[in-house]
């Protein structure tokens, strides 16, 4: 680590009107704590970035929400944003049945996907087991509701490959909208999870919208007022 007395001690140097007296060789040991201090500043911003990632997926995790509407309010701080809430339908079936091993490359499909569908978006985040969310700054219901029906299909119609085995992957999601400021997104994450919920509990491989944010063009099916209570459904 970095002296921090040394360079008290450097910046006092600086000010002195006899600084331009400072034999060579101290500037040159004083030049290079600052280089130190400045690799040290780059050292803790990619510890930071790592401890934000999922080592399995590269995605962000779970730890990463907090930051999500710090990112959103740096980019517009008057702007909404749809959240996508996605979960892997069955998955413990996959792990009882394939092994863990695939479980994890079933996680690893489904991320991929992901990112292919949602391609331009950088806020994706695995935040559970078989949990993800994906945050769109900016974009409608509906423009979700395309691009999280695409992934579901492109999730049914592309099994994993496991060992020689062909794994059938389904996925269940909530969407929601609303704005993304910190005292706010725990408010629009639970209003995802409630429509998830309501995915799970009404078959599964399906979307559910929080009520009154769609469009006319939205199947009347994704329209139906959510409980005010719930429990999660086993996944």
């Amino acid at each position: 680590m970095v002296n921090a007395g040394a360079c008290c001690e450097f910046r006092q140097r600086c000010q002195s009107p006899h600084f331009h007296q400072t034999p060579l060789k101290t500037i040159g040991s004083f030049s290079l704590i600052l280089q130190c201090f400045r690799l040290d500043e780059r050292s803790v911003a990619g510890l930071r970035e790592t401890a934000l990632r999922d080592p399995l997926t590269g995605l962000y995790n779970r730890w990463s929400i907090q930051a999500l509407p710090d990112i959103c309010k740096h980019r517009d701080a008057r702007q909404d944003a749809t959240l996508v809430l996605l979960d892997i339908d069955h998955f413990k079936n996959i792990n009882d049945t394939y092994g863990h091993a695939a479980g994890d490359e079933a996680i690893k499909h489904c991320a991929d996907l992901i990112r292919r569908t949602f391609r331009d978006q950088k806020l994706i985040a695995r935040i559970g087991g078989e949990e993800f969310i994906v945050l769109l700054p900016g974009k409608d219901v509906e423009h979700a509701y395309l691009l999280a029906d695409k992934l579901r299909m492109t999730l049914e119609a592309r099994p994993l490959y496991f060992q020689g085995q062909s794994v059938k992957l389904t996925a269940s999601f909530g969407i929601s909208r609303g704005m993304v400021d910190p005292q706010s997104f725990a408010h629009l994450l639970e209003k995802a999870d409630r429509c998830l919920y309501r995915a799970k509990t009404t078959g599964r491989n399906r979307i559910e919208v929080e009520d009154g944010t769609t469009t006319p063009s939205l199947s009347p099916a994704v329209l139906r007022p959510m409980p005010e209570s719930r429990s999660r459904a086993s996944a």
